[in-house]
């Protein structure tokens, strides 16, 4: 009896260990008037629609928590919503379909409110009315942070990469300090429509299309900063004040530093999950691959008279590798062989022969991944090699050959009885340009295609 005791115990052991490991989507909408811990156990955390904080409620967001938002996804912060990853394991902040853009967090809340620590990817972070401490973030492919009326906030010591904004003030009685951040990459580093209390000191700013953006009356306050040159004029051309519009103020930024400020870049454990997240593909994107398809096919000559009175129709064989580009586009590398042959051997036997090699484009008609039936346009060019042959019965055997240019287009449908294979059959009108008189032809085939997933993804 012993044994079988010792096989239940490991069996609840496995049990309780795969249920605490295995982690589940906690989908997130509607409002929160209560105290909840977000937790990497239960993530990642979806945002659907506009999730709204209320002043009773109080959202603690745990290290290493992964939270995911919907295009619409939006959080509201009308009372605590408190995000404090560490060095070692950060916030998450990601879109839900790998790619797109979302509205993010914005904060109107009377509380005092912490975004530390996290990775924050494609959104947006608004303040309006509210005080927030936002620091030792890595904000990048995002919109920034976005400062509006009475909005009080310390930003300090984040790194903004590749993003539109990395801070936009525009606001009545706006209070912000800027400082010991860098600024890698972006569009607007930092740009100000309105403003009433400023400190931008102690940043550094690098390749970005515009280091300060001063839209105010006044001048704005910016000393003791790196901003990538040393020379004034330098600087200058990466500003836009009042030498761009004598409407505006100025930008004070003398004294500045020479030297690069010793400021922390995002820690290793940051850079290694941004290389993963930047390489995940969508979830509705389909994968790279392609394809190799074989079949047979008839054709009919139309011109010139010369084929239409050796034949009604000939045959053919085909083969063809396919690489998909984006699911709807596709192209292909085709080779034919086609033969016709005299119904009448009377007084010879005769034989047309095409070998030709085409580079096809597909075009595919309201292409849906994963469907059964799907239509599709073909366009292609390329060379054939021409050979006819009469052999007479009392003469020698006469050959005539030579490369021409030819062309192809063709309406067909493909059909997938199983996701890796299709069938398809396409009627197709091809044109050859020959010095011996051009030559058309309608051809009808049929052809199965095997299909792989590409060894190679390319990343956004």
């Amino acid at each position: 009896m012993e044994p079988i005791r010792v096989k239940k115990y490991i069996i609840v052991f496995l049990f309780i260990f795969i249920s605490f490991c295995s982690h589940a989507d906690t989908t997130v909408s509607g409002i929160i008037d209560k105290k909840e811990s977000w937790t990497p156990a239960n993530s990642p955390y979806i945002i659907s629609g506009n999730v709204t904080i209320e002043k009773n409620g109080i959202v603690l967001v745990n290290p290493g928590t992964v939270i995911k938002f919907k295009k619409d996804g939006k959080i509201t912060v009308k009372g605590i919503f408190y995000v404090k990853g560490n060095i070692n394991n950060p916030i998450r902040f990601l879109p839900e379909d790998g790619e797109s853009f979302y509205e993010g967090i914005k904060y109107e809340s009377k509380y005092k409110n912490i975004i530390e620590y996290s990775i924050f990817i494609r959104g947006t972070i608004i303040v309006e009315g509210s005080v927030v401490e936002i620091s030792n973030n890595y904000i990048l492919n995002s919109t920034g942070i976005e400062l509006f009326h009475f909005a009080n906030a310390v930003i300090k010591d984040n790194y903004f990469y590749n993003n539109t904004y990395g801070v936009y003030i525009d606001g009545e009685k706006t209070q912000y300090s800027i400082i010991q951040n860098t600024f890698n990459k972006n569009r607007f580093a930092i740009y100000i429509k309105r403003s009433d209390l400023e400190l931008i000191a102690k940043n550094n700013f690098f390749n970005n299309t515009v280091n300060i953006t001063n839209y105010e009356i006044k001048d704005i306050q910016c000393k003791e900063n790196f901003w990538g040159v040393v020379d004034e004029k330098s600087i200058q051309s990466f500003i836009f004040d009042k030498k761009n519009n004598p409407k505006v103020g100025n930008v004070i930024f003398i004294p500045f530093y020479k030297d690069k400020l010793n400021l922390p870049d995002p820690p290793p454990s940051f850079v290694s999950l941004v290389k993963i997240y930047l390489s995940l593909k969508r979830p509705d994107e389909q994968p790279g691959k392609f394809g190799f398809s074989a079949g047979f096919s008839g054709f009919k000559p139309f011109i010139p008279d010369t084929f239409k009175n050796q034949a009604d129709y000939g045959t053919s064989l085909e083969a063809e590798f396919l690489l998909s580009l984006t699911g709807a586009f596709v192209l292909g590398l085709e080779g034919k062989i086609l033969n016709l042959t005299n119904k009448d051997k009377t007084e010879y036997d005769y034989s047309y022969n095409s070998t030709s090699i085409f580079l096809n484009c597909y075009g595919y008609l309201g292409y849906q991944p994963n469907v059964f039936f799907i239509p599709y346009m073909k366009i292609g060019n390329g060379v054939s090699l021409l050979s006819e042959q009469y052999k007479y019965v009392a003469e020698k055997t006469k050959k005539i050959n030579e490369i021409d240019y030819t062309v192809l287009g063709a309406i067909g449908c493909e059909i997938y009885p199983l996701k890796f294979f299709s069938i398809r059959i396409e009627p197709s009108y091809n044109y050859t340009v020959s010095s011996r008189g051009n030559i058309s032809k309608l051809i009808i085939s049929a052809k199965g295609t095997i299909y792989f997933n590409s060894p190679f993804v390319l990343n956004n």
